[in-house]
């Protein structure tokens, strides 16, 4: 309630009380990342705040889906990589184990996504066009290799959005524009 009034400081403030001194709830952090990453469009602090909810006992795998995601909105989804293979090693129960193997998988996509999306910036720069395809950045030697699809596919690149995909999984993170503030947001106000 605090933070859809605008009031994201005090909001944090009492979720991070309540870590402090109440029940070791996933929650807590999950709000502090919301308020971080949906209000003020921090994807910084929203994935680190996350992480600290999905390490919780009992959260969902939901959540280590939203550290993930922006993780990966960041431009650093090894970050994500790491969690997520460091809590595949604690998972006990196999729907947990299969929703993280896919989030791994989502987390290899957008690594490698990424990394060619640099390639192909680096050939447009020097050769004043797009690469017909990836396999033009094997040839001008900006890649090594182009990596395997974690889903089974081929990465590609499509000119029209600019970006590389997998030919069986289309998804990839996107960012959105700019913070959403909600109605009487108290600009400068400190957060957690």
């Amino acid at each position: 309630v605090l933070s859809a009034n605008g009031r994201l400081g005090e909001s944090n403030r009492i979720l991070a009380k309540g870590m402090e001194r109440g029940p070791e709830w996933w929650t807590f952090p999950f709000y502090i990342a919301f308020n971080h990453w949906f209000y003020e469009g921090d994807y910084e602090k929203g994935a680190e705040w996350a992480e600290k909810a999905a390490r919780t006992p009992g959260a969902s795998t939901n959540v280590s889906h939203l550290a993930l995601s922006l993780r990966s909105k960041t431009g650093r989804p090894d970050d994500a990589l790491g969690m997520l293979l460091e809590m595949r090693k604690t998972v006990q129960d196999e729907t947990s184990a299969a929703a993280i193997d896919e989030q791994l998988k989502l987390a290899t996509l957008e690594r490698d996504a990424q990394a060619l999306e640099r390639a192909v910036a680096t050939f447009r720069a020097a050769q004043g066009r797009n690469p017909f395809s990836l396999e033009e950045l094997l040839v001008t030697g900006l890649v090594a290799a182009i990596p395997e699809d974690p889903f089974g596919g081929r990465y590609v690149w499509n000119v029209e959005d600019g970006k590389v995909h997998s030919s069986v999984n289309p998804f990839r993170f996107g960012l959105r524009e700019g913070p959403r503030r909600p109605a009487g947001f108290h600009y400068g106000e400190e957060a957690p």
